[in-house]
């Protein structure tokens, strides 16, 4: 997160924030981790075993986890074991805790230095995941550490990353934290935690997010009933006020009407396409099947918040999807990529590039200002916030909210507005 830069120490921190955010986001970027069930040489009907495959640079190298599974029960796509095989949530919980372990070990590595090789990050996944492992012992549910790793299971994408680096600060600020109960956490425990996360996190907001990230996990252990201690009453985690990413509608304007080269002219419609949808994110817009559009809308749930969001689909955005029709997906980047982020930096870099001789026009831009742009201008036509919230697909505020049937008229005469002054300049 950024802070405001008015005076040479606000900017350094600024700088800062800037460079450790870019840092974090950076870590498993060229290093993957997947399960994988290598049935190449097993006999059917016998038990395959279980790897993980790393992937850097196309390059690929395996570690055995020390378990099996027949491939009848596997789960490809989920990468565990379905529910119908024996011992099912005994062995997918195994798997979770391996392939977290893994994560953890690459990320501390690349905390201290990039890897020279692939085989360097091999031996540091092999040294934590041991073909050896012995089958966890029985739980005890008062333990932060099964809570925690339960509720990475549930986390997927840049979510379940923030939620891995979370648990890494974590266990090096306590290393006995297999035995952390959650009535050990008290408010001067959080206050020496965020003291330590001062050292290697110069930006508050970033040492927020951890902070947020385990007081996530106390809520979800008192959802499940695991405990009903709650030291964050009294400790308030408090985030200062970031950078705005939006753009002005002059330069929105400037941006749509670029001249620019055919082949940045996809990536363009796609951040075109993205603030016409009501500032859809790239992992929803890029997810979206083929059929998407039904009656002229498209109607998906957030992947971050699982809020359902409906979109009337203006003719300006069915222009820009039928010029990008994908076989596979609505759009078609998802046919050439398996990862939506490896998209996503390509259109951000593309984004940044945009210019003329005097150079780039908007170096920092990123398909996530699409977002704030839409939200931004909505707010300028004096459009009430809970129609931008309700656009943006947040989840109710209130429990108010929730009985609340919200007008979808309401959110789509407030997108043709924003479409009308943005294109037209009409207000």
């Amino acid at each position: 997160m950024l802070y405001f830069a008015t005076s040479r120490l606000k900017w350094t921190q600024f700088v800062c924030a800037i460079n450790c955010a870019s840092f974090l986001g950076s870590l498993f970027a060229m290093i993957k981790l997947n399960v994988y069930l290598d049935a190449r040489r097993v006999k059917a009907g016998r038990p395959a075993p279980l790897k993980i495959s790393i992937t850097r640079k196309c390059q690929v190298r395996y570690v055995s986890m020390g378990l099996s599974a027949l491939p009848a029960y596997w789960d490809s796509a989920q990468r565990r074991l379905r529910s119908n095989a024996p011992l099912a949530s005994h062995m997918n919980v195994l798997i979770s805790r391996r392939l977290l372990a893994a994560e953890e070990a690459v990320l501390e590595l690349r905390l201290q230095a990039e890897p020279s090789s692939i085989d360097e990050v091999r031996d540091a996944v092999a040294a934590v995941i041991s073909p050896k492992a012995k089958p966890a012992p029985a739980v005890d549910p008062t333990l932060v550490l099964p809570a925690f790793l339960r509720f990475i299971e549930t986390k997927t994408g840049k979510t379940r990353s923030a939620y891995v680096q979370s648990l890494s600060r974590l266990r090096a600020y306590c290393p006995a934290l297999d035995s952390l109960h959650f009535e050990d956490v008290t408010r001067s425990w959080l206050i020496e935690f965020d003291a330590f996360l001062a050292k290697t996190a110069p930006s508050q907001n970033s040492r927020a997010d951890y902070l947020i990230c385990l007081r996530a996990v106390f809520n979800f252990a008192i959802d499940d009933g695991l405990t009903t201690w709650y030291p964050f009453r009294k400790f308030k985690v408090r985030k200062v006020r970031t950078v705005k990413r939006s753009l002005s509608v002059g330069d929105l304007r400037r941006l749509f009407n670029a001249e620019v080269r055919p082949s940045q002219l996809k990536y363009l419609d796609f951040f075109k396409l993205s603030f016409m949808l009501l500032g859809m994110n790239s992992v929803d817009l890029l997810h979206l099947p083929p059929d998407a559009i039904k009656d002229g809308r498209i109607d998906f749930s957030r992947s971050k918040t699982k809020s359902p969001v409906s979109v009337f689909v203006e003719p300006e955005a069915l222009e820009i999807i039928n010029r990008n029709r994908g076989r596979g997906w609505l759009l078609d980047p998802m046919d050439r990529y398996k990862n939506y982020e490896d998209y996503r930096r390509k259109v951000n870099k593309a984004l940044q590039e945009i210019g003329d001789q005097d150079g780039a026009w908007f170096p920092e831009l990123t398909t996530y200002w699409a977002r704030h742009t839409w939200a931004t201008v909505a707010a300028s036509l004096e459009i009430p916030k809970e129609t931008i919230a309700q656009a943006l697909g947040h989840a109710a505020s209130s429990v108010t909210d929730i009985y609340i049937r919200f007008d979808l008229c309401k959110v789509d005469m407030a997108n043709r507005r924003v479409l009308d002054w943005v294109l037209y300049g009409k207000k």
